[in-house]
């Protein structure tokens, strides 16, 4: 079973959106904030950052960027449609 049917399991999908959104946002957070955190110490700085981790956290953070982005959408789409239109879908 994968997780995205795990996720599924007794819950509609307003609710499946909203945790796959939170979860994503706060895997976006902590990233962020490990990212932040690991570039503006003293002693440390992008060029000194190995390659390989730094791509990888900048792949991770691109990623989640594109996920919220997508929920967003989703979600200003949700909030756009009026009760009429609901009616007709």
């Amino acid at each position: 079973m994968d997780h995205s049917s795990k996720c599924r399991d007794n819950v509609d999908e307003e609710e499946y959106m909203i945790r796959c959104y939170n979860t994503a946002y706060g895997r976006y957070s902590a990233c962020q904030r490990k990212t932040n955190t690991l570039l503006s110490t003293s002693h440390m700085h992008r060029d000194y950052v190995h390659f390989y981790e730094l791509s990888r956290l900048e792949e991770l953070v691109n990623m989640i960027n594109s996920h919220m982005h997508h929920y967003s959408k989703h979600e200003l789409f949700e909030d756009s449609i009026t009760p009429k239109q609901e009616e007709n879908l």
